[in-house]
């Protein structure tokens, strides 16, 4: 009897290592999997931001972002918010045919700055929202139902706020916290500096200084 039961526990615990191990394994091929999903998003984001920062003009800019963006990160509905007190935005929308998508995609220019500066209430920075109600959903277009999370990317040219891009998912945990957020801050850096660039190189062009045609462009 003692001898039956004796030869049992080592048995028991062999079948205990066994799991863990399995579990372990599941465990390092999880990570492994997550690791090399970020690498493929990386180098995705980074090939958009390629194309934001190739754009000759500031609406072709908005349209990448609010179009091209959104469809090819199945994002399902997004918001870009531009304080524009001298109305140099919307000025340039009156000239392109681009105009009427960009603001059904959800383009909004504003003469005022304090409705984006309550958007980032403390201090500026990433404002991550868990619900379809609240401020943050009023800006995005269209049906907002399905909209489970939303996060808020300031937009900032020499540490002035000017803008806000905002995102919205129907997944709960898309746009949390500590979830590729190093790479959506990236983003919103990257279009803030072409959006300076394009918006000084139409000021130079409206002035007469920069020919259409020249290589800067």
């Amino acid at each position: 009897m003692n001898n039956a039961m004796a030869s049992r526990e080592p048995e028991a615990g062999l079948s205990d290592r066994t799991q863990e191990v399995a579990s372990l394994r599941r465990q390092i091929s999880e990570l492994i999997k997550h690791a090399s999903d970020n690498q493929a998003l990386s180098r995705r984001i980074q090939q958009f931001e390629l194309r934001l920062l190739a754009a000759r003009e500031v609406t072709e800019m908005l349209g990448l972002l609010l179009q091209d963006f959104v469809d090819e990160f199945t994002v399902c509905s997004a918001a870009l918010v531009l304080y524009d007190p001298d109305q140099e935005v919307d000025r340039m929308l009156a000239e392109s045919t681009r105009a009427e998508r960009l603001r059904e995609r959800g383009l909004v220019t504003l003469d005022q700055i304090e409705p984006l500066t309550a958007l980032f209430r403390p201090e500026i920075g990433p404002s991550f929202h868990n619900r379809a109600a609240g401020s943050l959903a009023d800006w995005l277009p269209g049906k907002r139902s399905t909209v489970k999370s939303l996060v808020a990317l300031p937009l900032t040219r020499r540490e002035q706020l000017f803008g806000a891009l905002i995102l919205a998912s129907d997944e709960a945990d898309r746009f949390v916290m500590d979830n590729g957020t190093d790479l959506l801050e990236r983003l919103a850096s990257i279009f803030s500096l072409a959006y300076e660039n394009n918006l000084y190189l139409e000021r130079l062009k409206k002035a007469g200084l920069l020919d259409a045609a020249s290589p800067l462009r």
